[in-house]
């Protein structure tokens, strides 16, 4: 992965650093760790897994082995590759054999799941580990009084990504957005309702969405907006120059092919579309709209510890987490990848010196100003597979606009917290 010049050498000298002043214990020594730890990370459905994917994962865990490893040499890691739409169903039949991961790298969502699926251990709170991070962080995981579950790693924002070399700039409103579409440049945006959320603030509909979903009830205000906010698409999808996809997949592989100038991403995916562009991917904060500010979902990436470990098996995983999330390897990590923000609160962003890090900073604040958003991310019920077809089915034109929304909110109301 390409990066600037002076982000690998500060990386290096963050890292040679860290080594000289916490050097590890020697292998005789008997307080060193000495174990194998299986660290399990859930990647993305829409992430095809091959070559890239292995290099992609590599690289985001690299350097976080290596610095472990010169402090703890003792101890082996080993990465397993978990997709999203599985993970669950792996993580219970590896754990009915004892052979679950003994830590696990996942969305904040997803370790909920396996907490309350008895899958995985809670961490206290307050802990040297937690007591550094940002309190926000925190009150995104918190399980019960007294735990959490998981140990908050990084946070990575959803943004635009555009080719520089087709758009000057990113559209700032969805109005600047359909005028360069007229003026023929290509967007894309993927049917999905996590994914398109962003739409909802800038058109006036999040508020009603959270509120349907949180189990308020139904007014005829909130079926309008919601209505509205679908009518949007349905304009946007007619236009000549704005695709709308199911797939982020096909998303990222038309953007990668200099099929459509701008997109939708995740700061995940800007490793792979670094590989594709170069120096013309450009990052930007979504378009705000008529209706009020962009609201993209940023993921919370969890550390959560497996139930299966020995003691020196737990020993290690909890020193790994630890040292994952110290003030250094947060700064070192967000250097050197540019595409994941840090949760630790004595880390500040060098947003100054590096461009795409202002982007991802800016795309966090556009989150962490829509707090309904936190309505939508709750996976104590499991609604957006089925909300997700109903978008798709209007789509594709099998529903007309008002038996969308009220298929809608009849998906949001099922899904509603008890």
């Amino acid at each position: 992965m390409a990066l600037a010049a002076a982000s690998g050498s500060l990386l290096l000298l963050l890292v040679a650093a860290a080594v000289r002043v916490l050097r590890g214990p020697s292998t005789t020594d008997p307080e060193a760790l000495r174990a194998t730890v299986v660290v399990g990370v859930e990647i993305s459905r829409d992430t095809p897994i091959d070559a890239d994917l292995q290099k992609e994962v590599s690289t985001r865990f690299g350097a976080l082995r290596e610095s472990f490893q010169a402090l703890q040499p003792a101890v082996r890691l080993q990465v397993l590759v978990l997709p999203e739409d599985r993970l669950l169903r792996e993580v219970q039949r590896r754990s009915r054999s004892g052979l679950a991961p003994d830590l696990l790298l996942v969305n904040s969502d997803a370790a909920n799941q396996l907490h309350r699926q008895g899958l995985t251990e809670p961490w206290a709170v307050p802990s040297p580990e937690t007591d550094q991070l940002d309190p926000a962080v925190i009150a995104r995981v918190r399980f019960a009084p007294g735990e959490v579950f998981g140990l908050p790693q990084s946070l990575q924002p959803q943004l635009a990504c555009f080719d520089r070399g087709r758009l000057e700039r990113s559209p700032a409103t969805l109005q600047e957005l359909l005028r360069a579409s007229s003026e023929g440049k290509r967007f894309g945006l993927t049917v999905d309702l996590l994914n398109l959320a962003w739409t909802l603030g800038a058109l006036g509909a999040l508020d009603s969405t959270a509120d349907v979903l949180a189990g308020k009830p139904v007014t005829p205000l909130t079926r309008s907006r919601i209505a509205g906010w679908l009518l949007w698409l349905r304009s946007a999808d007619l236009q000549q120059r704005i695709t709308l996809t199911p797939s982020r997949r096909d998303l990222i592989r038309r953007f990668q092919a200099g099929e459509i100038d701008w997109i939708t991403c995740r700061s995940s995916d800007i490793t792979r579309l670094r590989e594709a562009l170069g120096s013309r991917l450009g990052l930007a904060p979504l378009p705000d709209g008529p209706a009020g500010p962009a609201s993209p979902i940023s993921r919370l990436r969890v550390l959560a510890l497996g139930r299966d470990s020995s003691p020196a098996q737990r020993r290690a995983a909890r020193a790994l987490a630890a040292f994952a999330v110290n003030p250094q390897m947060q700064r070192a990590l967000t250097l050197r990848t540019q595409e994941l923000l840090p949760v630790n609160r004595n880390v500040p962003v060098p947003v100054e010196s590096f461009q795409d890090l202002a982007a991802l900073v800016a795309a966090q604040r556009q989150s962490e100003a829509s707090p309904a958003l936190e309505v939508l991310t709750q996976p104590k019920a499991r609604f957006e597979d089925r909300a997700n077809r109903i978008l798709i089915r209007f789509h594709y034109g099998e529903l007309d606009t008002t038996a969308a929304a009220d298929a809608l909110i009849e998906t949001l109301r099922q899904g509603a917290a008890p």
